[in-house]
């Protein structure tokens, strides 16, 4: 039995870290809108306000284009969290290659180039590893070296702030995508002993649970992902059942688990609003009894809430939720039994997003 709860443990942390790791690139014609920060003087190479956080990635192809049409291909050569540099190998609408446009970029598969001038639809260049130092001028080797700083910033523009000239977002962190919280949890569970196809009705349980987790959060503000988060968490309780003749037991149980939440009225990487959302956990455990037999249990809860935090990443919670726990138990010469566990709970929660 303990060698099967490492296992489903190993099984939950690891679908887990497959999920953030497989949202984090973007797929084969995904959208981006976009605003050109700098352009190098021979147009070769573009800055752009888009990076690792949404999805692009160093070799990354893509179309750029604007209403009219396709303007050029291009291909990612360095990337940070907000920006990213680009080569591009077919300029089909030059006059839109300039400082400040606003455009959209799609992400396509690498193009075949020839050298043959007989089959050259519109003009072509070369990919090059890297940008020259030649291709680009004093300004945009500034604008370069804040690549590395970018990795502090708080704010991104929006498409509507691009065209506008903002250079920040008033009210949405979009590097804090991690965080860590802490809950409470105040409850009236009822429960039910189902033993050799009959139930008895034990009593009605009260208790304090906490539970500690790592949510995960998507930058990406253009992916169906982003309203979404993700967390594993630890919950460990004691309570106290009043069995039906009017003696007052305690049980206990150990548990881990997945909650998936879906945000909406606000950006879930807002702050100084309130966020509402919808939540749902499912995971495994280790319980014990009133006589403290050892059983394994599973449960699931759906709920719903809202989250409220502060510039510097401290965060409140409420969640109003239902609550399911199954308990089962293998008693050596004597029958198995089950615990069914369920009712409404309260929480209540401390966070710290980063």
């Amino acid at each position: 039995m303990k060698v099967m709860k490492q296992i489903n443990l190993v099984l939950f942390f690891g679908a887990f870290i497959f999920l953030i790791s497989a949202a984090h690139s973007l797929e084969l014609d995904e959208k981006l809108t976009l605003r050109v920060l700098k352009v190098s003087d021979s147009k070769k190479t573009v800055l752009i306000n888009r990076g690792l956080e949404d999805g692009l990635v160093v070799g990354d192809h893509a179309k750029f284009f604007q209403t009219d049409g396709v303007v050029a291909r291009g291909v990612v050569v360095k990337a940070s969290p907000s920006r990213s540099i680009w080569s591009l190998y077919r300029i089909i609408a030059r006059q839109f290659v300039r400082n400040d446009y606003v455009m959209k970029l799609k992400i396509a598969s690498p193009v075949e180039l020839t050298d043959d001038a007989t089959k050259m639809i519109v003009p072509q260049i070369p990919i090059s590893d890297s940008p020259s130092q030649e291709d680009l001028g004093a300004a945009d080797q500034e604008d370069l070296s804040m690549l590395k700083a970018d990795e502090q910033k708080v704010g991104r523009p929006t498409a509507d702030e691009a065209v506008r000239g903002s250079a920040s977002v008033s009210g949405v962190a979009w590097n804090k995508t991690w965080e860590l919280y802490a809950n409470i949890y105040f409850n009236g569970l009822g429960s039910t002993r189902v033993q050799s196809g009959s139930s008895v009705v034990v009593g009605k349980s009260s208790a304090s649970d906490f539970s500690f987790g790592f949510e995960k959060y998507f930058s990406n503000q253009h992916s169906w992902i982003h309203k979404f988060s993700l967390a594993i968490f630890l919950h460990t309780f004691s309570q106290n059942t009043v069995i039906s003749a009017g003696d007052e037991k305690s049980e206990s149980a150990f548990e881990y688990g997945v909650a998936v939440s879906w945000h909406f009225l606000e950006d879930p990487l807002a702050y100084h609003r309130l966020i509402a959302m919808v939540v749902g956990t499912f995971g495994l455990g280790i319980s014990k009894d009133v006589i403290d037999n050892e059983g394994s249990s599973n449960f699931f809860s759906g709920g719903v809430g809202t989250k409220y935090y502060f510039k510097n990443g401290v965060g409140v919670r409420a969640i109003i939720d239902y609550y399911f726990r199954n308990e089962s138990y293998i008693i050596e010469n004597a029958d198995d039994y089950s615990i069914k566990v369920s009712g409404p709970r309260i929480l209540v929660g401390l966070s710290y997003r980063w």
